[in-house]
């Protein structure tokens, strides 16, 4: 009878450390991106609304328009390029409000609109 106890004991307590480690029962484990444009503050104090798409597998930021954008060492969003793996590195130029962008901003946003990987058509 112990040993039945004992087994029964420990099948509950690995039951517990596994609903533990997976979420709570009840309670999502996984939050969908927001829905809807954000503020977000560069370092240099302007702010650019950005809109987070993706899931619990993949996710990217982008301006309001759809252009992707990556963080760099500084903490700055910049406009992304496309890496030899395929992914996304940040460049030199800082992402702005569209009223505020500059030429080499422009420039670069007509070369990015030509790679579908760097600019994503908003949906509706």
């Amino acid at each position: 009878m112990k040993k039945i106890m004992l087994v029964f004991a420990l099948a509950l307590v690995m039951a517990l450390a596994y609903a533990q480690e997976n979420g709570r029962p009840g309670r999502p484990s996984r939050v969908p991106a927001v829905p809807y444009p954000v503020e977000w503050v560069q370092p240099s104090g302007d702010t650019i609304m950005i809109r987070i798409i993706g899931d619990e597998n993949w996710s990217c930021r982008t301006t309001e328009d759809g252009f992707v954008l990556v963080e760099n060492k500084k903490g700055a969003l910049c406009y992304a390029k496309v890496d030899k793996e395929g992914g996304y590195r940040a460049t030199c130029i800082v992402a702005r409000r569209p009223e505020r962008r500059r030429r080499c901003e422009l420039r670069y946003i007509e070369k990015m609109k030509k790679n579908e990987k760097l600019w994503r058509r908003r949906n509706g």
